[in-house]
Parts: structure tokens; sequence; C-alpha cells
């Protein structure tokens, strides 16, 4: 993939991420799926960047996210 299609990834996750925690304020279900979708996003991030360390802490997001989906 190119930088530019890097770059727009990149903005996804931002965006995602900034519609997490207005959903978390409202305390919404739908948090936790926009939670799993960010994070998946910077598993692809970091994992094009070679940061295998953070990208090992959004796995462990993903399944956090899962767990809560599940128990919300």
């Amino acid at each position: 993939m190119t930088d530019t299609m890097w770059t727009i990834v990149e903005c996804f996750g931002v965006a995602t991420g900034l519609i997490y925690l207005y959903l978390e304020f409202l305390q919404k279900r739908a948090m936790w799926i926009i939670s799993i979708i960010n994070a998946t996003t910077y598993i692809f991030v970091y994992a094009y960047a070679k940061l295998y360390a953070d990208m090992a802490f959004y796995v462990y997001t993903v399944a956090i996210s899962c767990y809560g989906l599940f128990l919300w």
C-alpha cells in the first residue's frame, strides 16, 4: 500500500477513536463495536510500521472489547 493509503487508514483510526470516546461518554453499547473497529485498524497500522509491542496492545484491546460487548 502507498503512504497516502496508510494516511487515510490512520485518519480512519483517529475518527473511530473519537467516535468511541463520544459513545463511551453517552454509555452506549455501540462503543464496544467501534472500539473493536478502532483497535483492528491500529493493529494493521502498527503491523505495517513493524511496531509489534504496540500491535500486541491492540490485540489485547480487541479481546477486552469483545468481552465487554458480551457482558454488556
